[in-house]
């Protein structure tokens, strides 16, 4: 009975050991900050909405809200925040009208679903990234650590969402890296719509990618 109770007692403080390592070991992923409302002083509102982009570029703030470095990975994620300022007219945003384009005429930029942007669009649809890829940057760590690194992905993104008269919404659409790179101009469009109305609108802004990102060797 006392060596049956003395396997018992050292199963238990293995146990315990392995929990605490494990403990030890699982990240902790910050999120990420609000915009801020100076950021909104550059934008040009369209019918009450503005919108913000804010491409996560930097290697070490990466890790820091997702775990990895996406850009090592191949993936850009842009953080979108879009505020709402009409006072009597609740948008709806869907979250698969994100894209980026090259301008290539100015037709693109006042209508994104036009004819021309076909030839402009480079980086495609939001959500064509699969998170697989950032599963085999943590290959080598514990599957914990994986498996927080895909739930943060997907949590983090940019939903379809009504956005009322003085709300504020944002999430991460995530795009190709290789293919925004490439571009010279890249500009990030989405579509909002007036669901009483049944009416939509483009809104269009500019961002750059080039010179900032750290570099990638």
């Amino acid at each position: 009975m006392k060596r049956i109770n003395n396997i018992i007692i050292q199963r238990a403080l293995l146990s315990g050991v392995i929990f605490g390592l494990i403990s030890c070991s699982t990240m902790n992923l910050k999120q990420y900050p609000q915009a801020s409302p100076i950021l909104f002083q550059n934008t040009q509102p369209k019918n009450g909405i503005s919108i913000v982009a804010q491409p996560l570029l930097d290697g070490m703030e990466s890790k820091e809200y997702f775990g990895v470095d996406l850009i090592e990975k191949g993936i850009l994620a842009i953080n979108i925040t879009i505020r709402n300022d009409n006072p009597s007219i609740s948008y709806m945003v869907p979250a698969d009208s994100v894209r980026i384009t090259q301008i290539n005429s100015v037709n693109i930029i006042n209508d994104p679903e036009s004819e021309d942007q076909q030839a402009g669009e480079v980086a495609g649809m939001a959500g064509a990234v699969l998170i697989s890829p950032l599963l085999f940057a943590v290959a080598a760590q514990q599957l914990s650590d994986a498996s927080i690194i895909e739930e943060n992905f997907e949590a983090n993104k940019l939903r379809t969402t009504t956005i009322d008269p003085g709300e504020t919404v944002a999430g991460f659409s995530y795009f190709n890296w290789d293919m925004v790179k490439a571009i010279d101009t890249p500009h990030l469009c989405v579509k909002v719509i007036n669901p009483v109305e049944d009416i939509s609108f483009p809104y269009c802004l500019d961002f750059s990618v080039k010179g900032e990102q750290q570099d990638e060797n």
